[in-house]
């Protein structure tokens, strides 16, 4: 949706359509939040491992779109 290159416009992507696809991500990650505790020295312990590598692959994107959004606003 987001990264699609196949649009048929080749028009810039707006902020609220980024902060729509944020919104769903931040969802998702709270989600999947849920699949991971804290033990007393800080650790995290996942109960599932496709939860722990979709989790960081999403705060990934997370972070792109958010640089995206800091590019858009500051220029």
């Amino acid at each position: 949706m987001l990264f699609d290159e196949e649009r048929p416009v080749k028009k810039p992507v707006s902020i609220w359509e980024l902060k729509q696809v944020l919104e769903v991500v931040d969802e998702r990650l709270k989600q999947l939040s849920w699949h991971r505790s804290e033990v007393a020295g800080g650790e995290l312990i996942w109960s599932n491992k496709e939860a722990k590598k979709e989790f960081f692959g999403l705060q990934k994107k997370r972070g792109a779109i958010l640089s995206r959004i800091a590019s858009v606003k500051l220029d």
